[in-house]
C-alpha cells in the first residue's frame, strides 16, 4: 500500500511539473515611434523548446497594427536567432522556434518592421538608433503604410521559466525620483519629530 502510495504521489507531482512548462506567457504593448525598441528578458532551463511569437498583426488585417520584427540575443548581447515575418503563421508577424534552448537568460526585442539590427551584437544597436523619433503611423518604413498604425502588438513566450518586460529609461527615471521624493518626505517628517 505505501508504495502504491508513493507511485500515485510521484505520477501526480509529474503531472503538476508537464503542466507548468505548458505556461504561455503573453504581453501586448505598443512601439509608439518607428525607432523604438521594446526588450523583454527571460530564462529558459535548457531541457525544453522555446517558442516565441506575435500575433498582433493578423488580428487587424486592416494595417492598424505593429508589423514587428523579432531577435533573440543572449544576456551578454549576442545574437541567437532573428524572424521577420514567419511563413508557418501565414502573417506579417514573427515567430522563433529554439530547439532546446542551452539554459540561460536572454533578451528578446521587438521593434517596426525594417528597424534590423546593425550587427550580430546588441550593443551595436539598430538602423534607426539615433535618429528623431517618427511616430509609428507616419514611419513610411513600415511595409503597409498606414497612418491610423497604433504600433500595438501581443508577443508570447512558451517554455521558458520567467519572462519579464524591461522597462524604458523614462520609466526607471520617473520611479527614481518618486524614490527620492519619498526619501526626502521621511526626512523631514522625522526631523518634525524630533523637534
Amino acid at each position: 500500500m505505501k508504495n502504491m502510495l508513493s507511485v500515485i504521489t510521484m505520477v501526480f507531482v509529474l503531472g503538476l511539473s508537464s503542466l507548468a512548462w505548458a505556461t504561455i506567457y503573453d504581453f501586448e504593448d505598443t512601439i509608439n515611434y518607428g525607432n523604438e525598441i521594446a526588450y523583454y528578458n527571460f530564462t529558459a532551463n535548457g531541457s525544453t523548446d522555446v517558442r516565441i511569437w506575435t500575433d498582433s498583426w493578423h488580428q487587424n488585417l486592416d494595417g492598424i497594427n505593429l508589423d514587428p520584427i523579432m531577435y533573440i540575443w543572449t544576456n551578454s548581447g549576442n545574437f541567437v536567432r532573428m524572424n521577420d515575418d514567419n511563413e508557418t503563421l501565414e502573417t506579417l508577424d514573427s515567430a522563433v522556434l529554439l530547439p532546446n534552448l542551452a539554459a540561460g537568460s536572454y533578451i528578446c526585442t521587438i521593434g517596426s518592421y525594417n528597424n534590423y539590427a546593425k550587427g550580430s551584437t546588441l550593443a551595436e544597436g539598430f538602423l534607426y538608433d539615433g535618429t528623431p523619433p517618427i511616430p509609428i503611423g507616419e514611419f513610411s518604413d513600415q511595409i503597409v503604410f498606414n497612418p491610423n498604425d497604433t504600433g500595438y502588438y501581443h508577443i508570447n513566450f512558451e517554455g521558458v521559466n520567467s519572462v519579464a518586460p524591461v522597462p524604458e529609461p523614462g520609466t526607471m527615471l520617473l520611479l527614481g525620483f518618486g524614490m527620492f521624493g519619498l526619501a526626502i518626505y521621511g526626512k523631514r517628517r522625522c526631523s518634525f519629530k524630533e523637534a
